[in-house]
């Protein structure tokens, strides 16, 4: 009777401790959710391994070694699923907010040969950006926008200062485009859930934002690393006029066995962030440029070019920057003025 009181209490305790813990997967993000992830599955094996030590004392070890070695076995697969499962986005994104670039953006009044940037909402204030009109267009005058759907480490303000201070590599397109981009749930000061789903949302809301502006004709979607696989759906769901794609990959599971070759077959269940592009590619229906690199660490360049064979109801140009590395792209003086000239046709 008192070994079953113990059984009772302990589970009792297990089970008021879970209760919170749950709801700090839930509502946290990051490592809270992995590191309270981690917890809940060690308490969970160790609550197996003591309740089969209780229902096993007095076995024969000819029966308790199987039910050991099999529980051993199993508790290492869940330790290792649930690890997986919780700390790969964590390397996938990196959220941060630049106060400095916000604040150095916020103070330029126009006054240094460009229009003044300017700190946009989403119309449900969730998603913040930053446009930076057109250099050599009058203001009320009509000209072309670039939606920049961004990588994992960029952050809107920092990369708005980026271009201002690199005029030099981006003037092609900043002279006669507005140059959008806003930051990714989490990112800078935009919220809502930094999730597959969120990512797909948030990009449709930055579409609105855009096309909202009178003087906006067309609108072009620029994404860049992970930024290809929102930009391709965006692409494929709202009227775009032509579809940018830097350093991108044919689905997530390239991006994860670059790091780990390991997911295929059931392990592909353990790819919680799943974007595959190459779905989203068969809808396009604008032009699409492509730039890729043979020598880029991060997305597999086979990867580039399984996407560029997924593109079937438009035209698509496959541009090879032979050797450059993958955070090259976007200070590339020739991928910049390749881009400015899809845009402008020139």
């Amino acid at each position: 009777m008192k070994d079953k009181l113990k059984i009772s209490l302990i589970c009792a305790l297990a089970a008021l401790i879970a209760g919170p813990l749950l709801f700090l997967i839930l509502a946290g993000s990051g490592i809270t959710k992995t590191v309270i992830a981690c917890i809940i599955t060690a308490a969970v094996i160790a609550a197996v391994m003591f309740f089969l030590t209780y229902k096993l004392d007095g076995k024969s070890l000819r029966f308790t070694v199987p039910v050991y070695i099999l529980a051993g076995f199993v508790s290492l697969i869940t330790a290792f699923s649930v690890i997986i499962i919780n700390i790969a986005p964590t390397f996938l994104f990196h959220p941060h907010f630049d106060e400095d670039a916000y604040e150095e953006l916020l103070e330029l009044d126009g006054k240094a040969g460009r229009p003044a940037p300017e700190y946009l909402e989403s119309s449900s204030g969730t998603i913040t950006g930053w446009r930076l009109p057109a250099k050599d267009v009058p203001e009320d005058r009509s000209r072309p926008a670039v939606l920049v759907l961004m990588g994992n480490g960029q952050e809107a303000s920092s990369y708005a200062m980026y271009i201002i201070e690199h005029d030099d590599i981006y003037g092609g397109i900043t002279s006669s485009c507005d140059m959008f981009m806003f930051d990714y749930p989490q990112y800078g000061q935009s919220t809502g859930h930094l999730t597959a789903s969120g990512l797909r949302e948030m990009s449709l809301e930055a579409y609105e934002t855009v096309d909202g502006i009178s003087v906006i004709d067309d609108i072009y979607v620029m994404g860049y690393s992970i930024g290809t696989g929102v930009a391709c759906y965006l692409a494929s769901e709202a009227d775009v006029d032509g579809l940018i794609l830097m350093a991108p990959y044919r689905d997530s599971y390239d991006i994860y066995n670059n790091v780990l070759d390991l997911f295929h077959g059931p392990t592909k269940l353990l790819v919680t962030y799943r974007m595959n592009s190459y779905k989203y590619a068969k809808k396009v229906s604008c032009p699409v440029i492509i730039f890729a690199s043979d020598a880029d660490e991060v997305i597999p360049y086979r990867s580039s070019q399984a996407l560029f064979t997924c593109f079937s109801n438009t035209s698509v140009d496959f541009v090879t920057v032979t050797g450059a590395a993958h955070n090259d792209f976007l200070s590339d003086q020739d991928v910049l003025s390749r881009t400015a000239e899809f845009i402008t046709g020139g």
